[in-house]
């Protein structure tokens, strides 16, 4: 096993180094205090790799012996898009008062400066530097998780509508927590509905896009799948970085 040492070592393959203080630091806090509890781990939205890997290593240096579960089509965006996840949607959530005027005016700041440098106008799959995240490769990931010989992660290649169902044989049974990071508003329904009755009654979800000035339908899926489950999860703003981004966690309350 190949444990990166270096601060070049992590950035070389990136991965995210949870040696040091960032966005993920309180859910890793979270992990280490749930290690003796009974389930495994999982990622909706593997992209490179970046956090899938720094988990599986984190749980290998802690000594547990639990799985980390990446769910991704390996293929950027999906074709079909959803109203949601148009730019449009964050006015209907200024107006609707589900995010701030300053949250606003950041997401109108982005879209301006992403056009100027683009010298074009941009959509869902221009806003991200990323753009539709289809500059990935499962092989390469698989070499990354090889040179690093890690055996605790599994990996599921496909569409989440095929991957994310029960019957499926490598489907973890429990789960302690996990990390969504998918962008759509489609994935983000899926995957809520797929993971929470897997999760264990306290279990954490790291919510990437909750707060996003790129990508309004994970926040609006997260919003209609409480509303949906009323009572049965908390919200919780977890930290908010020196860029003023609100890093958040959904926390299940109910069995």
């Amino acid at each position: 096993m190949f444990q990166p040492k270096y601060d070049f070592e992590w950035n070389m393959l990136g991965i995210y180094n949870y040696n040091y203080e960032g966005k993920l630091s309180k859910y890793f806090k979270y992990l280490e205090s749930i290690l003796d509890k009974s389930g495994d781990i999982f990622e909706a939205g593997v992209f490179r790799g970046s956090t899938l890997l720094s988990v599986a290593l984190f749980l290998k240096e802690k000594g547990s012996n639990k799985k980390v579960y990446g769910y991704d089509s390996f293929k950027g965006f999906p074709p079909i898009e959803n109203d949601n996840d148009n730019l449009d949607r964050f006015v209907d959530l200024l107006e609707s008062k589900r995010i701030t005027n300053e949250h606003f005016n950041k997401v109108q700041s982005s879209i301006r400066i992403r056009e100027l440098i683009r010298n074009d106008n941009i959509d869902l799959h221009s806003i991200s530097t990323s753009e539709n995240f289809g500059d990935t490769s499962v092989k390469v990931l698989q070499k990354k998780i090889e040179f690093l010989g890690l055996d605790n992660i599994v990996l599921i290649d496909g569409n989440f509508d095929e991957t994310m169902i029960p019957s499926n044989s490598y489907t973890p049974k429990i789960l302690i927590g996990g990390i969504i990071d998918c962008d759509l508003y489609k994935s983000y329904k899926t995957t809520l509905q797929f993971v929470w009755p897997k999760l264990i009654n306290g279990g954490l979800l790291y919510l990437d896009e909750y707060y996003s000035l790129k990508f309004p339908g994970g926040k609006i899926a997260v919003d209609e799948f409480l509303f949906e489950n009323k009572n049965s999860g908390e919200l919780i703003m977890n930290c908010k970085d020196s860029l003023g981004f609100e890093r958040w966690m959904l926390k299940k309350t109910t069995n």
